[in-house]
């Protein structure tokens, strides 16, 4: 079952989607920052999960391969994450990068589209991890204009508060 986090922000839409947008006195809404950040409840590993779809707009080293790895790191780091590997794959001519974290907990991933200024990720962490606290590395390093965030909750016992659970319907096979 996936359902939406609950309200994160005013900018937030349906579905537990927010819209970050920078000016130059900073990120409205408010963005989280590490201080503001507390671990998920629950064991390591345990359930549910909470998974970020993230989108960065007119962000800057979508490029470069080597700086994407260490954002990732980093992201990792801050979440409390333990990093199994990393990896990534440039795409040639157009230098796009899918880059892929495997954590103890799950994954990050990137796909970037450097002449757009654009990136998706998407971030799923268990347990005692905190995939929100993996923003903050991507707002200082990556540097986007916008960020969109739709956070959700995973897992056997998570409660559907913000999406109609869709039911299984019977398929004649002739």
């Amino acid at each position: 079952m996936l359902f939406a986090a609950g309200p994160t922000a005013s900018a937030q839409g349906c579905y537990g989607y927010t819209t970050y947008c920078w000016s130059p006195s900073g990120y409205s809404p408010s963005f989280p920052i590490l201080e503001d950040i507390t671990a998920s409840p629950g064991e390591p590993g345990g359930l549910p999960g909470r998974h970020l779809i993230v989108e960065l707009h007119d962000a800057i080293g979508l490029g470069d391969a080597p700086f994407i790895e260490h954002v990732l790191r980093r992201a990792a780091e801050d979440a409390k994450a333990q990093l199994l590997a990393l990896h990534h794959h440039v795409f040639m001519p157009a230098g796009g990068i899918t880059a892929f974290a495997m954590l103890a907990e799950s994954h990050i991933s990137i796909h970037t589209w450097p002449a757009e200024r654009y990136a998706a990720l998407d971030i799923f962490m268990c347990g005692v991890c905190n995939p929100i606290a993996c923003l903050p590395a991507l707002a200082t390093s990556f540097l986007p204009a916008r960020i969109g965030v739709l956070d959700l909750y995973r897992g056997l016992d998570a409660e559907d508060q913000a999406a109609t659970e869709i039911q299984p319907t019977s398929i004649d096979r002739g």
